[in-house]
């Protein structure tokens, strides 16, 4: 009973001061060793708090960067360090060591572990050209895993997925692996009209480079390598390793393969 009461006098005084806070208390803080609250914006500080320390989330709190122990309900922010245990962990961008849960999420990339239901690195790079950019590294563990981006580490669970290039091992009922150049074709949704594809195509042209291989001295003409030209220069067949009832990989020894498949 008293350990009750003490629980419910924690809740109230989380409750009352989350109210004085959002009515502008800590409205200028840019980073705190602790924050609480019920829901996003009833919390101690605002979503634009970085947190160093711990965060304690009844329902749902959000803030910028969190670094440290992470627990609640819901737990969302920009980029997360240290440990998450929460229902969902939510990472905008980068997920930076142990998360456990129902659902993990690393909007670019994962550096570390995720041990839940459903794990995924990689969701937020809508783009698939710029996705040999995001990079993870690290385990999942669960029920679904699924990568977006180039992913180096291993999968363990039912099913196992990487919509882009995989470099490791997946260990599972089901594994699939794209492993090709169709990996960074844009979806159809980046560039929906034709103002939108030339700023794309414009962009591109800027980021090509001159090749220093082909530079020779007193040469005013440098060979200048296209987007195209460096992406197939950069995409190289990783080693994968698939152990499970069914394994898909493009660049298998063969596409589909019982028990195991692998590349390299």
């Amino acid at each position: 009973m008293k350990y009750l009461l003490k629980l419910t006098g924690m809740c109230l005084a989380v409750v009352t001061g989350t109210q004085l806070c959002n009515a502008g208390a800590f409205e200028d803080v840019k980073s705190s060793p602790f924050d609480a609250g019920i829901y996003q914006p009833v919390q101690l500080f605002n979503e634009y708090t970085n947190i160093y320390g711990m965060r304690l989330s009844l329902f749902m709190t959000e803030n910028k960067d969190v670094c440290g122990f992470d627990t609640g309900l819901v737990t969302l922010s920009r980029n997360s360090c240290g440990m998450q245990a929460s229902a969902a962990n939510i990472a905008d961008k980068d997920s930076t060591g142990l998360a456990f849960g129902i659902f993990n999420s690393a909007g670019n990339r994962l550096f570390g572990g995720q041990a839940g239901l459903y794990n995924q690195s990689g969701m937020n790079y809508f783009d698939k050209t710029i996705r040999k950019d995001c990079t993870s590294k690290g385990v999942q563990i669960g029920w679904m895993n699924h990568v977006q981006a180039i992913f180096k580490g291993c999968q363990i669970g039912i099913g196992n997925i990487s919509d882009s290039y995989f470099s490791g091992v997946q260990i599972g009922l089901g594994n699939y692996v794209q492993n090709d150049d169709n990996a960074f074709e844009d979806y159809d949704t980046v560039a929906t009209t034709e103002a939108e594809i030339k700023a794309i195509e414009k962009a591109d042209a800027k980021k090509a480079d001159v090749n220093p291989a082909d530079k020779k001295a007193g040469d005013k003409k440098a060979e200048v390598k296209t987007p195209e030209e460096k992406k197939i220069e950069y995409i190289k067949t990783p080693f994968t390793f698939q152990l499970g009832l069914i394994n898909f990989n493009p660049k298998g020894f063969l596409p589909v393969f019982p028990i195991f498949n692998f590349s390299w």
